[in-house]
């Protein structure tokens, strides 16, 4: 008879998860400096990276920043973006 293994698909979570309330959005994104922060996740960097690409054609004057850490994410680093960029968009999953 065959064996049959069932696995649990659910994730554990690393480091702490605190909830955090949802940012005020921008108003708009021409002229701002975006955050791009990838986790290292397997392609992350490259839908960061059409992400840019996207932002740049459709808003010419908005710039971005590319960030790498690991998740969870370093509080300097977070503090970095936080302090540098008007807004991030965070890749943190395959």
């Amino acid at each position: 008879m065959a064996e049959l293994e069932v696995l649990n698909p659910v994730a554990e979570v690393r480091g702490d998860l605190k909830r955090q309330p949802v940012s005020p959005r921008l108003a708009g994104l021409e002229e701002k400096t975006l955050g791009l922060l990838w986790s290292g996740t397997t392609n992350g960097d490259v839908a960061l990276r059409r992400v840019e690409e996207h932002l740049q054609a459709r808003f010419p004057k908005t710039r971005t920043k590319f960030y790498r850490g690991e998740h969870p994410f370093a509080e300097g680093l977070l503090r970095e973006v936080a302090e540098t960029c008007d807004g991030v968009v965070i890749a943190t999953a395959d």
